[in-house]
């Protein structure tokens, strides 16, 4: 009787568990805070929010959008522990580039996998993000608002149109050697100056009376529900759970999880 409770907690765990570091195309509720099923998954998935670069590119396009789509029953502690976590995924190798109407393909913007901006294109030569100058980031960040909002436009690189990128250069022999879709050397994600969802974090009540739908009952609930279901992933990871694993022969564990796959120094602590 008891090896099967152990089996069974350990089929929960497995179908339960985070993902150190997520991957993009995992299920959204592999991220830190949103427990499967529960009420901040079913928000998002009602939002077409399905996946971990689903989030990580509307973090980046509308981070406001994502806040308030959580809303009140996401503290903003938790929403901090989410986004580190997210921000810990490995990209893919995609580039897009969103030329203005105005200059004929001489002038654009380059992003990287989960719409991110990356550097600016001026008279067929790539400038990274690092080398703009004052002047040159205030006009990127214009075009990078009009690639926001016309993203239709923007194309995907082909490994033809952008070889005076280094990172394009290296895909495209990449491509060239393995007859394969060239992929971009991954890369850690580095929020830009151009979104700054930082500056959500503070205090989120100012948005609550027009962002967030429902009541302050529904809200509270909310709250009251998805602690219930962290804190049953939390008690998973404990050390008598490891103390299962390692029963089932099975080394690691959390604790023996290499620290390089954080963004950040811990992982957050049980509420």
């Amino acid at each position: 009787a008891q090896n099967q409770r152990d089996r069974r907690s350990f089929q929960l765990w497995q179908i339960y568990k985070k993902h150190y570091p997520p991957v993009l195309n995992d299920e959204v509720w592999r991220l830190d805070r949103i427990a499967k099923d529960g009420a901040l998954h079913k928000k998002l998935v009602k939002s077409n929010v399905i996946t971990v670069e689903d989030f990580l590119r509307i973090l980046v396009k509308e981070p406001q959008k994502l806040r308030s789509l959580l809303g009140s029953g996401m503290s903003n502690r938790m929403w901090d522990n989410t986004v580190e976590h997210a921000k810990t995924c490995v990209l893919g190798g995609k580039l897009y580039v969103y030329y203005t109407e105005q200059t004929h393909n001489n002038t654009g913007v380059v992003f990287n996998h989960i719409y991110e901006f990356q550097g600016l294109i001026a008279n067929g030569h790539f400038l990274s993000l690092e080398s703009l100058d004052h002047d040159q980031k205030v006009s990127a960040d214009i075009m990078v608002k009009a690639a926001y909002e016309n993203w239709h436009k923007a194309v995907e690189y082909d490994g033809k149109l952008l070889n005076f990128l280094p990172e394009a250069k290296r895909a495209q022999n990449h491509h060239q050697n393995v007859n394969s879709y060239s992929l971009v050397p991954q890369q850690q994600i580095q929020y830009p100056f151009v979104q700054q969802p930082c500056n959500l974090l503070g205090d989120y009540t100012s948005m609550e009376g027009s962002s967030v739908s429902g009541s302050c009952n529904e809200d509270r609930e909310d709250v009251f529900t998805e602690e219930i279901r962290v804190r049953s992933s939390e008690m998973l990871e404990t050390d008598d759970m490891q103390k299962l694993l390692r029963t089932f022969g099975i080394a690691g564990g959390f604790t023996h999880i290499a620290e390089s796959c954080y963004g950040f120094d811990d992982r957050y602590e049980a509420q």
